[in-house]
């Protein structure tokens, strides 16, 4: 967008707007899923992440964004997206109670029990779930679309989560269990 607030065109880009308008499309009728947008650097995959979220907004959805930098701790960039979205108030949510602990680890000012859980299940499938439960919540009822951009700055726990958010919703995809049904 320019200082008078006009948007530039997009030039040459053509298939991969109609890549993020199906993504967009699918995610407002409730189909989640990743899109990663990858290439050398200065081609424009940061215009085309904020293009993107033009788009997601002129729809209605909720626009979290966040960005990875080198040498800080895990969870920069998804942090960063979450943080604007969910004060510390939110923690009393009853859909988010069971992940407060959770995202307490995640958010700032969030509650952290004092008492460690100590299940045995890995922390990235906990935050995942924490993260989609999140989401879920703070979406509108057009739905939200997280942008992260320069991940290659991101850490390892960082691209795990990423991960496993990934499988988790392309397994609630229908398209997607329809076909594993019929293997």
């Amino acid at each position: 967008m320019s200082d008078s607030g006009v948007v530039a065109a997009m030039v040459g880009r053509a298939r991969e707007l109609v890549a993020i308008d199906r993504a967009l499309h699918a995610a407002a009728a409730g189909h989640g899923g990743l899109l990663l947008v990858s290439g050398e650097a200065g081609i424009g995959k940061s215009r085309l992440l904020a293009e993107c979220a033009r788009r997601a907004r002129g729809m209605g959805m909720a626009v979290l964004s966040g960005r990875a930098v080198p040498h800080t701790g895990p969870f920069r960039a998804v942090a960063e997206a979450l943080v604007p979205v969910a004060p510390p108030a939110l923690a009393a949510d009853p859909r988010l109670l069971v992940y407060r602990s959770a995202l307490g680890q995640l958010l700032p000012g969030w509650p952290v029990d004092a008492v460690a859980d100590r299940r045995l299940v890995d922390p990235v499938v906990l935050l995942g779930e924490a993260v989609l439960e999140l989401l879920g919540v703070v979406a509108t009822p057009v739905g939200a679309v997280v942008i992260l951009d320069d991940l290659h700055w991101a850490d390892p726990d960082t691209t795990a989560l990423l991960g496993y958010l990934g499988g988790r919703l392309a397994a609630a995809r229908p398209e997607t269990n329809h076909r594993q049904a019929h293997r």
